[in-house]
């Protein structure tokens, strides 16, 4: 009997699991059809979602042709949570270039006026106002642009609704981002868009990058501006989390404080070093940005990190002995787990309280106004008293 009662239960939810997959692939696949466009998101009710969701294509639309004599492919990806649906269409052709253009934008109007940015001029005044080139081979493409068909090229697929045209090198790609029409384009529009690709694609210069040791000159100054922020961040964060183990000052508000009158320097130092390093080329004002935001960090870490530990690392001074009375205790809670902590008379003329953190057994033994903790502390290397080490005993 209790045999046959189990084999019920597990039957059941095994049956009420099986239910939850079914549903959570059905509103996966409502999502996505939604997300492609497949769908109309404003339809109200789940049964209209369901059914259209049901009867929806998700083949993605994908092939090739030929366009005098020129091979290429198209592809659509319906996209995901993070990725919108798009539609590519595809040449292949060989150089040692790249480019990227889409249209202007204020961001990049602003950077160009004032100096940060230099983008490459085709010498149409209402080509250079509409589109952005962005390139790490000015070289290329100041010659790519030479030819007034390239500039008509890019006005006509940007005409047909394809809002970004893209070259790596090896291949030239129209896109088409995000595409949120129920259909793909018809045959017609996509041959359309791979003639003018073919002409884009045809007849490359062939031209030399600056280069510097080998290396292109503009990804040089980049790993000049870049290695020493992220050896700053990580050497901070190291510098910090031992620092903050071993030699945790006991005025860490102050010493904070104390550390931006260097740290604050040092940033402004190294934004004008990486303003002059990136600036006058079409991404200046994109890579002056992510090296911005990482210096907001890195600086800080950096600062306040190796204070912390070489305030503690190089102290000289010698250990002194205090007897601290516990006033009262407490526990703080975290995601990892409790902390649990003893707050003892100060020693130190300019404080009432100190805050020591201590062991779950060390806590049970202490009794607030009886329990005496024994703390050596040590001047600090830049002042900032640290405490080397404490003993919970009775006086």
């Amino acid at each position: 009997m209790e045999s046959a009662t189990l084999l019920i239960v597990i039957l059941i939810v095994s049956i009420l699991v099986a239910f939850a997959f079914m549903a959570l692939a059905i509103y996966i696949r409502i999502k996505r059809a939604i997300e492609a466009g497949l769908i109309d998101a404003k339809d109200d009710t789940f049964l209209k979602r369901f059914k259209k969701t049901m009867t929806a294509s998700f083949a993605a639309k994908e092939g090739e042709g030929i366009y005098e004599g020129s091979r290429y492919r198209f592809r659509r990806e319906l996209g995901g949570k993070n990725n919108p649906p798009a539609f590519f269409v595809m040449v292949d052709s060989f150089s040692e270039g790249d480019f990227e253009i889409k249209k202007e934008n204020a961001f990049d109007r602003f950077f160009k006026r004032v100096g940060i940015t230099a983008e490459v001029q085709t010498g149409d005044p209402t080509f250079d106002n509409d589109f952005f080139i962005h390139t790490d081979t000015p070289e290329f493409a100041a010659a790519f642009f030479r030819d007034g068909r390239k500039a008509e090229a890019v006005r006509y697929i940007n005409k047909a609704g394809f809002n970004l045209i893209k070259y790596d090198g090896k291949t030239m790609q129209a896109a088409w981002k995000p595409y949120r029409l129920p259909e793909p384009p018809d045959d017609a529009q996509i041959k359309e868009t791979a003639g003018y690709l073919v002409t884009l694609a045809s007849y490359l210069p062939a031209v030399r990058h600056t280069k510097m040791y080998g290396i292109p000159a503009w990804k040089l100054k980049r790993i000049f501006v870049f290695a020493p922020v992220v050896a700053a961040y990580l050497l901070g964060m190291l510098f910090l989390v031992f620092g903050m183990v071993e030699y945790k000052p006991l005025d860490m508000w102050k010493f904070f404080f104390d550390s931006l009158n260097y740290s604050v320097p040092a940033f402004a130092a190294f934004a004008v070093f990486s303003v002059v390093m990136l600036k006058g080329r079409s991404g200046s004002h994109k890579e002056l940005l992510v090296a911005v935001l990482l210096l907001l960090f890195a600086i800080p870490f950096a600062g306040i990190g190796s204070g912390i530990f070489f305030n503690g690392y190089l102290d000289e001074s010698d250990p002194v002995r205090h007897a601290a009375l516990v006033t009262h205790k407490y526990i703080s809670s975290t995601k990892n787990g409790k902390n649990y902590h003893a707050v003892v008379e100060s020693w130190r003329a300019d404080s009432e309280t100190e805050k020591i953190r201590v062991s779950f057994s060390e806590y049970r033994r202490i009794t607030p106004q009886q329990t005496k903790i024994a703390v050596t502390s040590k001047a600090g290397r830049f002042g900032f008293e640290w405490i080397k080490e404490y003993n919970v005993e009775e006086f």
